[in-house]
Formats: structure tokens, sequence, C-alpha cells
């Protein structure tokens, strides 16, 4: 029997939500660039030697810039909705699926129920539906125990593992490092 544990944090919250938007993230992504170009188009009809259409044209870039970082406020809203009590999850596999165990309650979950499989190398993803997933650290584990995992799922599950880069984007991780205060 493989065990596993996670105590959630803001930060496995947002590395959460982030492969969560990646794997599963392209209709948002494909509305977000529609909606962004509709003023960028219409601010080229207008004109870019008008006012109005570099208004259009900087709306849609802003509204694009301000939208890429969803994940953020949905990682953030997960965390402040999730009592204290149910941030430490243990995860007990056996045979014919595993139990969740958080706070006093336990649940069982077929892994027939498990719809995607994500690694991002520090962490697995298991995915129930696009919206849900658990996600765990093999707990004093060696990469032949993981692989042994990764195996051992995949065969039970039916399904690969898809690796994902949970790193943040550049971006997000320059606006982090200009708003954090240095010490002088």
């Amino acid at each position: 029997m493989v065990q596993a544990v996670i105590n959630h944090t803001q930060e496995t919250c947002l590395r959460l939500a982030l492969v969560q938007d990646r794997c599963f993230g392209r209709t948002r992504k494909i509305i977000r660039v529609v909606l962004a170009s509709i003023p960028i188009i219409i601010g080229f009809f207008v004109g870019y030697d008008n006012v109005w259409g570099i208004l259009l044209l900087v709306l849609g870039v802003m509204f694009y810039y301000f939208t890429s970082y969803m994940y953020e406020r949905d990682a953030e809203r997960a965390f402040r909705m999730t009592p204290e009590k149910y941030r430490s999850v243990r995860y007990q596999f056996s045979e014919n699926g595993f139990t969740v165990e958080a706070g006093n309650e336990k649940r069982e979950v077929d892994y027939g129920k498990l719809c995607f499989l994500a690694d991002d190398g520090s962490y697995y993803y298991l995915f129930i539906n696009s919206q849900q997933a658990y996600m765990m650290e093999l707990k004093d584990a060696g990469r032949e125990d993981a692989e042994r995992f990764e195996a051992f799922l995949s065969e039970k599950t039916g399904k690969k593992w898809k690796p994902t880069d949970a790193r943040e984007p550049f971006f997000r991780a320059m606006k982090n490092e200009w708003t954090q205060k240095k010490p002088r």
C-alpha cells in the first residue's frame, strides 16, 4: 500500500491552479483572445492615427494582460474557502482505489473516476474532472518508487501521465520580483 500526504498552502493552491489552467484552460484562453481581439480589430478600422483607435488597442491589450492570471484568483479563492482542518490531506492507495482523508472525513475513490494524470516533477495531480484534482507528493519516495507508483496508477486508470510545467510564467515572476520589498 502506498501512502502520500500534502499540506495545502497558498503556494500549493497556486501551483494546482496553474497546472489545471495549463491542462484544461484552452477554452478560457481562446475566449480571452477573442474578447481582447474585438477592441483591437475595431481600433484598426477606426485607425491607429486616431485617439479612439489607440484607446481601443490599449483596451484590448490591457484586457488580455489582466485576464492572463485568472488562475491566481482561482487559487486564492480555493485557499480562502478551504477550512484549516481540510488543508492536510492523506492518501492511501490500494488495489481497487484510494482513500482520501482530510479532517475527520474519509472518502473512497475508484481509479475509474480519474480522467487525467499530470506530473510536474514535484507533485502529482490526479484529476477527477477539469475542475477538481487531488494533488500529492510521495513522502520520502525515491525515483524508483515514484516510477513504480506512476506505472501502478497508469495500469489501474488506463491513462498516461502528462508531464506539465508548473513554473511561474515569466511576466508573473518578474511582477513578483518587482513587488517584493528588498532590505537595504
